[in-house]
């Protein structure tokens, strides 16, 4: 991951390089398989699974032999899910695991989105970027406040199922996805 343009909890979509070559990624937000209220345990939740009705077994089998082998609500990610628990409210949601898409962009397309990206660095600065080379910390006294207001077409030739697809990974597969600190 080089650097991203949409952030919110995560990187939501930008640039990353894969096999030498720049592509675009965008974000696929995990699925919600289901919420199970007044669990305290891991055991809670399987025990929901397990008598819950699915339209796929083998989806229902793979949830809960992945998610047997998790200790405890503290270590909510396996392979393929993930679960996210209120202690609070004794809730547990559990999602299939974000993941990326990336594409291959047409060159003339690569160039304007690097070039739009480079206008958001000169006039905002350089936090969003991945690669701790490239990353500085956000400074709202050196960041120009006009930016925002400019209005900005839609770069040209702008549409995904334009794009070559070519694959779609887990956050941790990229190098770089969290921010520098």
């Amino acid at each position: 991951m080089l650097w991203h343009s949409g952030f919110y909890d995560i990187p939501l979509d930008g640039l990353a390089e894969f096999n030498s070559e720049k592509v675009y990624f965008i974000n696929i937000k995990g699925t919600l398989i289901t919420s199970i209220e007044n669990v305290e345990t891991l055991d809670d939740i399987i025990k929901n699974i397990q008598n819950e009705d699915f339209d796929d077994e083998k989806y229902k089998n793979k949830l809960l032999t992945e998610l047997k082998t998790l200790e405890h609500l503290e270590h909510t990610q396996t392979k393929n899910f993930e679960i996210s628990y209120t202690k609070p409210r004794k809730c547990a949601y559990l999602y299939e695991r974000t993941k990326y898409k990336i594409f291959r962009l047409p060159k003339d397309v690569l160039e304007q989105y690097e070039k739009r990206h480079q206008e958001f660095r000169d006039c905002i600065g350089y936090h969003s970027e991945h690669d701790p080379s490239m990353f500085q910390k956000w400074n709202l006294s050196k960041s120009d406040p006009t930016y925002w207001t400019k209005k900005r077409e839609q770069i040209p030739g702008w549409d995904l199922k334009n794009f070559t697809y070519l694959g779609t990974f887990y956050a941790e597969d990229f190098k770089w996805f969290h921010v520098p600190k």
